[in-house]
């Protein structure tokens, strides 16, 4: 609820990945999944990496995008606050 609100999260936000990089995640997993949407198939993709790489602000800047409203996309995390 908090970053929906536009809280700056420090513990979340923090990545030792650049904003590009961050964008070219985001923008390589939006596209497998507007690809799976259009064949009408099931996607599922494991995003890993070293702690603090960006995988979690990957996941939920993907889970709350607008492009995702419509047909919402399902973020997992074993992080136990998220």
């Amino acid at each position: 609820m908090a970053l929906k609100s536009g809280l700056a999260i420090r513990e979340i936000a923090h990545s030792e990945a650049s904003e590009h990089e961050i964008e070219n995640v985001q923008r390589a997993v939006q596209d497998y999944v507007e690809r799976a949407r259009a064949e009408n198939h099931h996607a599922i993709c494991f995003l890993t990496g070293v702690p603090g790489s960006g995988k979690t602000l990957v996941g939920l800047s993907l889970a709350h995008s607008g492009e995702n409203k419509t047909h919402a996309i399902h973020f997992m995390s074993g992080n136990g606050p998220l």
